[in-house]
């Protein structure tokens, strides 16, 4: 009888090494808790971990922990309860998935139940649907841009059409022109930035062909002109490529110069001169 007991115990310790093995090296965190579920009676490494528990029989749980784990203890019942929680107890924060059960060790007193917490680290999940969030958040704001830029470069370009024809008109005192000027201006600006929108949301390769380089400049130049008077601020072309013929898409190109020429204008002071 001695040695079948003696075989028994060492069975059951050898059991339960086994079981302390294998809680061990589970990815996730295991907390076994009391009755009241405010300390802990087991603990392995990956719960003390995403807990910031020292893994001591008797530890208490981080008090920001305490209601949300409360309050997945209160609705578990023989079916377990899940909630997510975001800590900030441990460095760095995690958001955790709390699965919390009542469990009964005891036959012989089944209403004597401790809750068993199965914890896991889903900051990766989070922030994997955050980025989907906001991928979702930036195609709708471009889908938006672009609309809006489409609707709004048509009645731009009636507008600097009607400027132009009004600048040809002879009748018009010095005055009126300087405001058609400013007008002209204003508008070309607003174009510019309309184009620049299109230009970062457009989909799709550019239209490449041979180009004469320097007719491109000059027009961009041309347009850039009002804008650069109604700046006070003086615009020089200076061009010795004559013929020179390159790959490329014009309307890319004079985009280009316009950015460049705008972003020199905006940081030039009153009487400068951009070459």
């Amino acid at each position: 009888r001695n040695q079948a007991l003696e075989q028994s115990l060492a069975e059951t310790e050898s059991t339960r090494q086994m079981l302390l093995r294998i809680l061990e090296a589970l990815p996730c965190g295991v907390v076994l808790l009391d009755a009241s579920g405010s300390r802990t009676i087991l603990a392995n490494p990956e719960g003390q971990k995403l807990l910031g528990l020292s893994g001591k029989a008797g530890d208490e749980l981080p008090k920001p922990l305490k209601q949300v784990l409360q309050r997945a203890l209160s609705n578990a019942d023989s079916i377990s309860a899940e909630e997510e929680v975001f800590t900030e107890t441990t460095q760095p924060a995690h958001w955790l998935s709390v699965k919390a059960t009542r469990v009964s060790f005891s036959a012989k007193s089944p209403r004597t139940q401790h809750h068993l917490l199965i914890i896991q680290d889903i900051s990766g999940e989070k922030e994997r649907e955050c980025e989907r969030e906001e991928a979702r958040n930036s195609l709708a704001l471009a889908e938006m841009s672009s609309v809006l830029a489409h609707e709004i470069r048509n009645p731009l370009g009636s507008m600097e059409l009607f400027l132009n024809l009004l600048h040809t008109q002879t009748s018009f005192s010095t005055e009126a022109l300087t405001w058609i000027n400013h007008l002209t201006a204003g508008v070309r600006n607003l174009a510019a930035t309309v184009n620049n929108v299109l230009q970062y949301y457009a989909t799709g390769s550019f239209s490449m062909s041979r180009i004469v380089l320097d007719p491109v400049i000059a027009e961009s130049a041309d347009f850039l002109e009002p804008v650069a008077t109604e700046s006070c601020i003086g615009l020089q072309l200076q061009s010795d490529i004559k013929d020179v013929e390159i790959n490329g898409d014009p309307q890319a190109l004079r985009q280009v110069i316009l950015n460049l020429c705008i972003n020199a204008l905006r940081h030039s002071a009153e009487g400068g001169l951009v070459k």
